[in-house]
């Protein structure tokens, strides 16, 4: 799986909630959360609902920014380079 980023949030982004819409149901485990969000940061907590599949708009995460780290507005993720979604 990787990530590509494509537009920049504006701001100084270092700690918080971020929501990821248009995520596969698929990949919306601990492990895969981690894993698209390690380029940036680290997650730190993940909202149940999202482990629950409580809510399917989204996904939440809690996120501390790596140092100097700029997070994108869109994230491209290539599952096993077979399937690309964009995040928002």
């Amino acid at each position: 799986m990787v990530a590509k980023e494509n537009s920049e949030v504006e701001g100084r982004f270092k700690e918080g909630w971020i929501e990821l819409r248009g995520l596969p149901f698929h990949l919306w485990s601990e492990v895969h959360l981690k894993k698209i969000m390690e380029q940036w940061g680290t997650v730190t907590e993940i909202d149940w609902r999202t482990l629950k599949l409580f809510d399917l708009s989204k996904a939440r995460v809690k996120v501390v920014m790596k140092e100097r780290s700029v997070l994108p507005a869109l994230i491209e993720v290539v599952d096993g380079g077979t399937s690309q979604f964009q995040l928002q």
